[in-house]
């Protein structure tokens, strides 16, 4: 409803037209690409945000500078909370862009520094109050994504297929099956139906807005050139060849620091544009001019070429993937979409052009805002039917029916870790992997662990966010370092042999300072990682190994706080397998102790003999600094908001305007 509240805002400010702005807001709001990141668990509402910025800076020259920076200023900063880092880059990008146009080239008197300077100062006042934010997410991307990427790679990894631009038309022509995997194989054969791919649906131009808007705003690409399409115009384009692996996917290769970026969430802006463009598109078709005309002869030719391509490609993909898309109901309901659709919109235009009567223009107004709408729910239904249940929750998935309970030591005791394969676990109580890292960033497997897992190769952006089992012979005694008592499958729960439990004592340990001598000795089957601990430094405890240390119990946990009581008879080393991460302090007794680099990837502490308390907390190294920069931007806000609303003078009909939008 926020998508179309401000999306209607935007519409209404380009164009002045109510009916335009009411059906094409619709329109975004029904997009598949709202509906599907809606229906996931993933946060990308920095889309909701998108048409909102994009009317403030629109609006800009209708308020005083102050009130500019507070507003804008405030959407910025909900924006770069919002989620995904890549939409909130993309969104930013954009924006940025924007306001140039705003100020520099949609203007009747030159460049208009003022908003250009509000502009600036909004955006860099919402990167002080999401410091708190944006210093620590900063910090642990250069902590994790170290490692660079092969164009190739980029390209092979994030490059959305050509083909998937028949879904500006046709949302979900290809279904599920067209990028099978083992993983959504196993998961479509649970769920009884297909499910999301991995660049099927918010990765692969999901993007369908309907067939009607489609129509228009590519008449508007063809026929209508001036100031108000140029800049969205521009900027479509250029989505479009960054995704499909154009010389401008390589500018944004090495704009992003040479990395795998998923560059097909680009896509995800184009129905902003497209609506843009057909809602600028429209009143001139509605005109009963002889653009409406030229528009009766535009429609069935695209209509025909977009069947004919769709054909083609739909071969082209059963060649190449073995599965016989036609056996699928709802590719031809798709093409059925696409020619009544079409059909019906020629109609309805063409009783316009003919029809010389007062309500004939109203009437179809009412027509083809009930075809789109019309449209837009049917693609919404195959959403639902060919994905995760609709808008549903995590929680509202059952477990498998074969899978037996999972013991204390795992749901209670919290002693040993889960890893599941498959989405079917999400009803269970399981411990992911990706789970270790206290950073949170991208859901990637800490830096360490995949260090180890990989070893002796390094690791790449992608490898690096799992670890999977399917590296031998690393994956077993992963597993086990990692404390990770079974593997959740389709088929079962599978055991996994003399993990280490979660927090032990040690009398015996081996000291290497350097890292890679660090994996080789934890990885060696000549090290045994149940008496022996491999360190990174001297813990300045005499070693006995033939001595039994004492025994560890859990006293509490939470998200950034462990707390665990140890009783030892001679001083000890006491590892925890939970993720060594800059950030993570250490209490013996509520007095600081060094943390220790243990097994490579893991946290340790050397104890005294007797009774203790160990406490671990985390507080990230740019936290203190990003609460300080909030809260003085925070302030500053406030400040800028409070004299803004002071200066603001009374309304009149030409200020709520400003400039008069052209036709």
């Amino acid at each position: 409803l926020l998508s179309g509240a401000f999306s209607y805002a935007l519409l209404h400010r380009l164009t002045n037209d109510r009916w335009c702005s009411f059906v094409f807001a619709l329109a975004f709001m029904l997009s598949s690409s709202m509906i599907m990141n809606a229906a996931t668990e993933a946060t990308y509402y920095g889309l909701v945000i998108f048409p909102a910025l994009l009317y403030l800076l629109a609006t800009a020259r209708t308020r005083n500078g102050p009130l500019n920076i507070a507003l804008l200023g405030l959407g910025y900063a909900l924006l770069i909370v919002s989620g995904v880092a890549n939409i909130v880059i993309y969104v930013l990008a954009v924006c940025i862009a924007y306001s140039i146009y705003v100020a520099c080239v949609d203007t009747r008197t030159g460049i208009d520094w003022k908003t250009l300077g509000a502009a600036t100062a909004a955006l860099l006042l919402a990167i002080g109050v999401t410091a708190i934010r944006t210093l620590p997410f900063f910090y642990d991307a250069a902590f994790n994504l170290k490692a660079k990427t092969t164009y190739e790679n980029f390209l092979e990894t994030g490059l959305t297929p050509w083909a998937c631009l028949l879904r500006l038309f046709l949302h979900h022509f290809f279904g599920d099956h067209t990028y099978p995997s083992t993983s959504q194989i196993l998961l479509q054969d649970h769920f009884g139906r297909p499910v999301a791919g991995v660049m099927n649906n918010y990765e692969a131009f999901s993007s369908y807005i309907g067939i009607v808007p489609a129509y228009l705003a590519a008449y508007a690409f063809l026929f209508l050139w001036n100031k108000s399409t140029a800049f969205w115009k521009l900027a479509s384009v250029a989505t479009v060849l960054t995704v499909c692996g154009s010389p401008l996917t390589y500018v944004h290769y090495v704009v992003t620091g040479r990395t795998n970026v998923h560059f097909g969430r680009l896509s995800l802006l184009l129905p902003m544009y497209l609506v843009i463009l057909a809602a600028l598109a429209a009143p001139v078709v509605l005109a009963r001019t002889r653009h409406l005309t030229r528009f009766l002869m535009f429609v069935p030719a695209v209509c025909i070429l977009v069947l004919f391509a769709s054909l083609m490609i739909s071969g082209r993909m059963e060649l190449l993937t073995g599965v016989d898309l036609q056996a699928f109901p709802f590719v031809r309901r798709s093409r059925m979409q696409l020619l009544v659709v079409s059909a019906a919109c020629m109609g309805v235009l063409a009783f316009l052009r003919f029809c010389d009567r007062p309500w004939a223009i109203p009437a179809t107004k009412a027509a083809l805002a009930a075809l789109v709408l019309g449209d837009l729910l049917f693609t919404a239904n195959i959403d639902r039917d060919f994905s995760r249940p609709f808008l549903a929750r995590r929680d509202e998935f059952e477990p498998h029916p074969n899978l037996p309970p999972l013991p204390d030591a795992v749901t209670g005791l919290r002693r040993l870790r889960v890893l599941a394969l498959t989405g079917e676990t999400q009803g269970c109580k399981s411990i992911h992997l990706d789970a270790y890292n206290i950073s949170g960033l991208d859901q990637s497997a800490p830096a360490h662990i995949s260090e180890l897992y990989w070893y002796p190769d390094v690791p790449g952006r992608m490898d690096a966010r799992s670890v999977w089992p399917n590296r031998e012979p690393t994956m077993g005694r992963i597993l086990q370092l990692t404390s990770t008592g079974f593997v959740i499958t389709d088929q079962g729960i599978l055991s996994v042999d003399k993990p280490l439990p979660r927090w032990s004592l040690y009398t015996d340990y081996v000291v290497a300072e350097d890292e890679d001598r660090q994996r080789k000795l934890v990885l060696s089957p000549d090290t045994d990682i149940r008496t022996v601990v491999v360190l990174d430094r001297d813990p300045r405890v005499e070693k006995a190994p033939e001595r039994t240390a004492g025994t560890v119990a859990l006293d509490r946990e939470g998200v950034d706080e462990i707390v665990l009581q140890t009783s030892a008879d001679v001083a000890c080393v006491l590892l925890l397998t939970d993720t060594y991460y800059p950030g993570w302090r250490a209490y013996v007794d509520d007095v600081e102790t060094p943390i220790l680099r243990a097994n490579s990837a893991f946290r340790a502490v050397a104890l005294p003999a007797g009774d203790h308390r160990v406490r671990f907390v985390f507080r990230h190294e740019r936290a203190r600094l990003g609460w300080c920069l909030t809260g003085a931007s925070l302030a500053l806000l406030a400040a800028t908001a409070g004299v803004g609303a002071a200066r603001r003078r009374p309304h009149t009909p030409e200020r709520l305007l400003g400039t008069k939008p052209r036709p």
